[in-house]
């Protein structure tokens, strides 16, 4: 997901076969037509963290603004444990997958015990970077909304053209700020945030 956070669909140790559904999958971009899913084994909070099965990318979705595009994630392991992994756009049925074999077997019982006991030494560190990402996240989003409101393609929130141009330059700063910087305290994220929040608000 945005930032690079990881989504947990099935948990460790379900029995199987088993099938779930994770709804509330959007896109980020404005006018975005395709989303890149990737599959991971594990249950740490970031992706990078663990450990990469396989990739797809849903295409043909529709081309709306930024978060107006809603998809779905099934995954499905069957008594063979093969698991199959499909993302569906909401408005439209279209559907795209992947199938992975044995997917279990991507790591040994000893690898899997690695993670596990790493995870649970890393669970206060990853927390907090859990954290700091859905606040960048929500910084993003809002900097993208706020854009989305000053252009001219869009039903204006902002009716004025001179607030639209002072809008998109204070957009355009957090933003340059934004991708500048990727390793800085929470607090001033969230300070960030709070500045664009007023103007969205106005």
């Amino acid at each position: 997901t945005l930032g690079g956070l990881f989504s947990v669909i099935i948990k460790r140790n379900t029995p199987y076969p088993v099938t779930e559904t994770k709804f509330g999958f959007r896109t980020i971009e404005d006018h975005q037509t395709e989303v890149l899913f990737r599959v991971f084994q594990g249950e740490r909070p970031v992706c990078v963290a663990n450990q990469f099965l396989d990739k797809f990318v849903l295409r043909n979705i529709p081309s709306k603004w930024a978060g107006e595009v809603r998809i779905s994630v099934t995954m499905k392991i069957d008594e063979n444990r093969i698991l199959k992994v499909y993302a569906t756009e909401q408005s439209t049925g279209i559907r795209k997958g992947i199938k992975i074999e044995n997917a279990n077997g991507k790591l040994t019982d000893a690898e899997i015990k690695q993670f596990i006991e790493k995870a649970e030494r890393m669970k206060q560190d990853d927390e907090k970077l859990k954290q700091k990402i859905k606040a960048r996240n929500k910084l993003q989003l809002l900097a993208y909304d706020l854009r989305r409101f000053a252009n001219d393609e869009y039903p204006r929130k902002f009716h004025n053209e001179n607030t639209r141009r002072i809008v998109r330059k204070k957009v355009d700063e957090v933003l340059k700020w934004f991708n500048s910087n990727p390793i800085v305290p929470i607090d001033l994220i969230e300070a960030k945030y709070e500045d664009l929040l007023l103007i969205k608000r106005k």
